[in-house]
C-alpha cells in the first residue's frame, strides 16, 4: 500500500487514527510504501517549518520507517496518461497526486490517504483512508 503524504504528515502529528490505520495494517502482514513524490513534500515542508532542524530529524525517524518507492519513467508515463485524461475532461489534480496515482497504479498497490477527494476522480486506482 502507497502512503499519501498526508498520512506521513499525521504520522507525524501523531494522529491517533492515521496511527492506528497504519498499526492495523502492519499487523496484516501489509507492505507500506512511502512514494518519492511524497518525500519531495515532506522536504518542502522541513524547509518551510519555523525549525528546520527539528522537523527534518522526526521525518527522517518516520521514512526510516518504511521503503522508498521512487518514481521511474513508467510511473511518470503513467501520471501523464492520467494528467491529460483529466484536464481532457475539464478536470485537474496537482501534480504531485498525478504523480503517487501513477506509481501506485502501475505498481499495483492501492493508496492510503487522508484526503480522498484528492485522488478519486482517477480512473481504477483503488484508494483507502481512515
Amino acid at each position: 500500500m502507497i502512503l499519501d503524504t498526508t498520512v506521513l504528515v499525521d504520522l507525524l502529528r501523531r494522529d491517533d487514527h492515521a496511527s492506528e490505520k497504519v498499526r492495523d495494517l502492519e499487523e496484516g502482514g501489509r507492505l507500506l510504501w512511502v512514494p518519492s513524490p511524497s518525500v519531495f513534500e515532506l522536504f518542502e515542508g522541513i524547509e518551510r517549518a519555523d525549525r528546520p532542524r527539528k522537523e527534518a530529524t522526526k521525518v527522517e525517524t518516520v521514512l526510516d520507517s518504511y521503503t522508498v518507492l521512487s518514481f521511474e519513467t513508467v510511473h511518470a508515463r503513467q501520471a501523464g496518461r492520467i494528467s491529460g485524461q483529466l484536464v481532457r475532461r475539464g478536470e485537474m489534480l496537482d501534480p504531485i497526486d498525478v504523480q503517487i496515482a501513477g506509481l501506485a497504479l502501475v505498481e499495483d498497490h492501492p493508496v492510503l490517504t487522508r484526503n480522498v477527494n484528492d485522488f478519486e476522480q482517477v480512473p481504477d486506482l483503488d484508494v483507502v483512508t481512515y
